[in-house]
């Protein structure tokens, strides 16, 4: 997902972090499924759909799987969202990645697609 979206190709890019996402919940690897969710996000991201970017980067970050370089990756992702919102949508944005589960984030994830 990751090159593809060097190269410009969002919807391979979506498609391949899809697919990491579906394997690594079947597999239970979390910390690739959270890195699948990061690339997500980040297309969220450049799709103009920073609200629920934000909410995803705050899921990750409070995930206790989540590794060091992709907290490191989704915290440039987290700063650079932020102020493109007012402070209500931050704060809606921080609520609802706590509100809601790993397995509801990953649900909504792929029916998204």
């Amino acid at each position: 997902g990751d090159v593809a979206v060097m190269l410009g190709d969002l919807t391979t890019a979506k498609k391949d972090y899809l697919e990491a996402l579906r394997i690594s919940i079947e597999e239970k690897v979390i910390p690739i499924a959270l890195d699948a969710l990061l690339g997500l996000g980040d297309l969220q991201a450049q799709l103009g759909k920073t609200e629920d970017a934000l909410v995803l980067c705050y899921h990750i970050l409070y995930h206790p799987a989540c590794e060091d370089d992709t907290k490191s990756r989704v915290e440039k992702l987290r700063a650079a969202l932020e102020p493109k919102l007012n402070s209500k949508q931050v704060m809606a944005a921080r609520t609802l990645a706590t509100e809601k589960t790993f397995d509801v984030i990953v649900k909504e994830a792929l029916e998204t697609a």
